[in-house]
Order: structure tokens, then C-alpha cells, then sequence
């Protein structure tokens, strides 16, 4: 399999990756007999039908889907070693394309841990403190704190935050389900 970073800004990660043909029919051959293994056909006991009577049983798309799960997640962790990433979440599926007989192409997308870039802030803090001398430490503090977070950066990958928004929804769904309210009477009250 052949991998290569095709981008990676805003704490993400965009790899393409190409699986040769022949490495597409070992995979395919690896997927059909973990299949056949649950797979009953008439005639034969579970797990020991040949693999051509298998593949005819199997529903279509099925066999192709299995196996490029089976790919995408060895192509994680390839990706994950050979481009020494550090990722937060799930990848995602940006793209495939999966033709029966040719090679396999796939892209998928990394969030990665966010990299925070401080300021100066030593200095601006000491230039603020002597400014505005705060009254207590109370005080002191919170200013320390608004310095170090005006003066930082930080990029959070995309995939995060849907995931939180989903997170956010799914909780809001099990509330109303809890209180016997459709979404829209939770809302108005």
C-alpha cells in the first residue's frame, strides 16, 4: 500500500493512499474467508462451503465493503507510523474510489492534536501587571490568565468540533425523550 500526505493544516492530516491490484485481490480473498466463516450455504456446514459458492451468497456490495474496512484500518496505522502522526479522533473518509479489477484509491482525513503557539507572554504579563497594578490576587490572576490566553493560538481540528456538536445534540435528544417532549416543545420552553 502507498501512502502520501497530501496536506496538513489546521490540526488535520488529508492522506491519499493506493492500493496496487494485486495486493486488492489478496485483500479480497483475506475479507471472503473471514466471511465465510458465518456464512451458511445450503449443502455444507458453517464455515466449510468453498469460497466461489460463498461469494455467490454474499449480498453485492458486501464483499468490497468488508474489505476496504479491513484496509482503511491497516491504512491507519501505517499512516499513524510511517507519518509519525499524533491524532486525536477517528479519521474520516474523505474519498473512495474502489473499481472491481483495478487499483484502490482512498483518502482519508486526520484530526491531530492541536498545537498551541504562545506569545511572549512573560514579558506582556509584567508590562500589564506594572500598568494596571490589580488589587488583589484575585485579580492578579485573572489577569496572568486573559494575557497567556489573548496572546496563545491554537487550531482545533474540524472533526472535533462536529463531534462535540453531535455529542451536544445527542444529549439534548435523550433530555427531551427523558421529559416526554418533542425537540421542538423542549425548545420553546
Amino acid at each position: 500500500m502507498n501512502l502520501k500526505l497530501v496536506s496538513q493544516e489546521k490540526s488535520t492530516a488529508v492522506v491519499d493512499f493506493v492500493l496496487q491490484q494485486t495486493e486488492v485481490a489478496s485483500e479480497i480473498d483475506h475479507t471472503l474467508g473471514h466471511l465465510s466463516l458465518n456464512t451458511n450455504v445450503k449443502g455444507f456446514r458453517k464455515g466449510k462451503a468453498p469460497l466461489n459458492l460463498v461469494k455467490s451468497q454474499l449480498k453485492e456490495g458486501i464483499l468490497e465493503t468488508e474489505t476496504l474496512e479491513h484496509v482503511i484500518s491497516h491504512a491507519i496505522s501505517d499512516a499513524i507510523k510511517e507519518l509519525k502522526l499524533k491524532v486525536i479522533a477517528n479519521p474520516s473518509l474523505l474519498k473512495s474510489d474502489t473499481p472491481v479489477d483495478k487499483d484502490w484509491s482512498f483518502t482519508l482525513s486526520f484530526p491531530l492534536y492541536p498545537e498551541i503557539k504562545l506569545s511572549k507572554y512573560q514579558e506582556e504579563i509584567k508590562a500589564k501587571v506594572a500598568k494596571e497594578t490589580p488589587k488583589d490576587e484575585d485579580a492578579k490572576l485573572k489577569l496572568v490568565f486573559d494575557t497567556i490566553i489573548d496572546g496563545s493560538q491554537c487550531e482545533i481540528p474540524q472533526a472535533l468540533i462536529d463531534e462535540e456538536v453531535n455529542r451536544s445534540l445527542g444529549r439534548l435528544i435523550s433530555q427531551a425523550e427523558a421529559l416526554n417532549l418533542s425537540i421542538t416543545d423542549y425548545l420553546k420552553s
